[in-house]
């Protein structure tokens, strides 16, 4: 079954924390850019749901802020990371909370679906958009950003060939 989740976090916390902390500058960038959308989205006293949460900083940022962020990350491995970076660099307790699928979240019960840097890793996104939507609350905000630029040229000739095939 392999390392249960305290051993994980025991093994990546001094790494993590000299990764994402030693760094004041990178750091403070990943911080002022939270803020920016935090403010720009409004997400005090909201839902959020961070689809792709990755390591789970973004996500971790937002329970700060809002009532509740949930982080949909496919990753089992990463989503106990990121319960752990929540926790113990946020002190986000049970606001942020992660979960392996977008179909765990009920329907019409968030205020703010945010993409950030991970609809170019979907394979299908249309079909995967439509079933995103249905989370959201009328009123609610879907938020897409992707400005990966590490393969900047091939996700663009990807995308073209992804979102041209539409059912």
């Amino acid at each position: 079954q392999g390392p249960q989740r305290t051993e994980l976090a025991e093994l990546v916390t001094a790494r993590r924390r000299r990764n994402l902390l030693g760094n004041d500058v990178a750091l403070g960038c990943k911080v002022d850019r939270c803020e920016y959308v935090a403010d720009l989205l409004q997400v005090d006293g909201k839902r959020v749901v961070d689809f792709g949460g990755g390591m789970g900083f973004i996500t971790g940022f937002m329970a700060t802020r809002a009532s509740r962020v949930t982080g949909v990350e496919l990753q089992a491995e990463r989503r106990v990371l990121s319960d752990h970076l929540a926790r113990d660099l946020f002190g986000t307790g049970d606001r942020a909370t992660f979960v392996g699928s977008i179909d765990e979240i009920e329907d019409e019960s968030v205020d703010v679906l945010m993409l950030n840097n991970v609809i170019s890793h979907v394979d299908r996104p249309l079909p995967e958009l439509v079933r995103m939507l249905a989370k959201i609350r009328p009123g609610g905000q879907l938020f897409i950003e992707d400005n990966n630029n590490f393969a900047a040229a091939w996700i663009r000739r990807r995308n073209r060939r992804v979102w041209a095939d539409r059912d």
